[in-house]
């Protein structure tokens, strides 16, 4: 997966200069980040199925704090995980993120925690069937090695491009020999510094304390995130889903009057049931719009797992978690009118480029985007803008290439204006 732009627009692919194929070793400058398990042969002898249990739910984690940053997942075997940016600040911004809140999954669980250790450089790699390889790579996985649990360690470069324009603390490690690496390295280890409370860590990583997520500077630098969950993306592949959307992350107490398909014929009778229904209760909805809930769960978490679990085998296909409780569980469209939902997968109109960043945005929750359709032209906006922003850049990138431009889609809802 490419780093999302801005905005995409459908163009050919051009071919390489005479017309020929480029070479298949593409050589680039990129930023890597390096994140490796703490103790994980300690974790798997104390019990295989709980370490591989935890192991899958931070690996969501990891995917889901990437997609919001614009990074791509390279590899993520074993206990560890190799990670690209475009920039050092998105890659900063990751670390702080998933750092956080894979500390918040590691509340409670004392010596069952599992931290991760993270290290980040930049500079020339070749790019190979998919695969990175390089100096910068070495480096970034050897800087890992010298970070404390839960916290991460950047090379001279990342340093000078992020330092002073986050709430962070680096200190200079001095240069460092590195195995493999033929001069010595500045490194630098980074910590928090906005004087919040530390959350605790596992006793083997004692003194060590652990990073939490610079909130303002994740929100500027990485997509909002809204509480969308895509069963289908990360059940089919073994991973677990991400953490449930806090209240304050939901969009207004549950009424089927703010979706009006939701009170059409077949729809309307199960709307109601479900906003009488008790708690715990969730409501999912599959891409021909038929509803699917649970109720009286044994927790938030139960409920959601069961009515994603129904949705997706009545309908074979992804399914958006609608509701929670009393409570819309995604950002509903306030500029335009929500027509139903829109299954990206099954849009012909879509490239391969723009289905694979509309499908990575919706995975990871998120939902500022917006997308415009034409006389044979297709518009693609991601950002951090309003509606009315992301609706107009998304018809801008359309108009420039085709004529009857006009808004289609925001977020995982085709829409008509009001």
């Amino acid at each position: 997966m490419t780093n999302a732009p801005d905005h995409i627009e459908n163009e050919p692919r051009q071919p390489a200069a005479g017309g020929r194929e480029p070479l298949p070793d593409a050589r680039r400058i990129a930023v890597v980040l390096h994140a490796d398990v703490v103790g994980y042969t300690r974790l798997v002898a104390d019990g295989e199925a709980a370490a591989l249990a935890k192991l899958e739910e931070r690996r969501a984690v990891l995917r889901f704090s990437a997609a919001r940053c614009n990074g791509s997942v390279v590899d993520m075997t074993g206990d560890g995980a190799l990670i690209r940016f475009a920039s050092a600040a998105e890659a900063v911004s990751f670390a702080v993120d998933a750092q956080d809140e894979i500390a918040r999954l590691n509340e409670g669980l004392g010596d069952g925690s599992m931290a991760f250790r993270m290290g980040i450089a930049s500079g020339d790699v070749v790019e190979r069937d998919g695969a990175l390889a390089g100096e910068c790579v070495n480096i970034a996985a050897r800087l890992q090695a010298l970070a404390k649990p839960g916290g991460f360690c950047v090379s001279r470069q990342i340093y000078e491009q992020v330092a002073g324009k986050m709430a962070l603390r680096f200190r200079d490690l001095g240069p460092v020999s590195l195995k493999n690496v033929a001069v010595p390295i500045q490194a630098f280890a980074v910590s928090r510094d906005d004087g919040r409370r530390q959350l605790p860590v596992p006793a083997a990583a004692r003194p060590a304390r652990r990073l939490r997520q610079a909130a303002a500077v994740a929100a500027a630098l990485c997509l909002t995130a809204a509480a969308l969950w895509l069963v289908g993306g990360f059940r089919s592949t073994g991973i677990a889903p991400p953490p449930l959307p806090s209240l304050r992350e939901r969009d207004g107490p549950f009424d089927p009057t703010r979706l009006p398909f939701l009170l059409e014929p077949g729809r309307g009778e199960a709307a109601e049931a479900f906003r009488r229904a008790a708690a715990p209760k969730a409501l999912a909805i599959d891409a021909q719009g038929r509803l699917h809930s649970t109720d009286r769960a044994a927790s938030e978490r139960a409920a959601v797992d069961a009515a994603l679990s129904r949705c997706r085998a009545a309908a074979g296909a992804n399914c958006l978690l609608l509701a929670i409780d009393d409570t819309f569980a995604v950002r509903l469209p306030r500029s335009h009118r929500a027509l139903g939902v829109w299954d990206h997968r099954a849009d012909l109109d879509l490239t391969p480029s723009i289905r694979e960043h509309v499908g990575a945005a919706l995975q990871a929750g998120v939902a500022a985007f917006a997308l415009a359709k034409g006389d044979g032209a297709v518009g693609f906006a991601a950002g951090s803008q309003g509606e009315g922003e992301l609706v107009a850049r998304a018809v801008e990138a359309c108009t420039r290439q085709g004529n009857g431009c006009r808004p289609y889609a925001l977020g995982p809802f085709v829409i008509e204006p009001r």
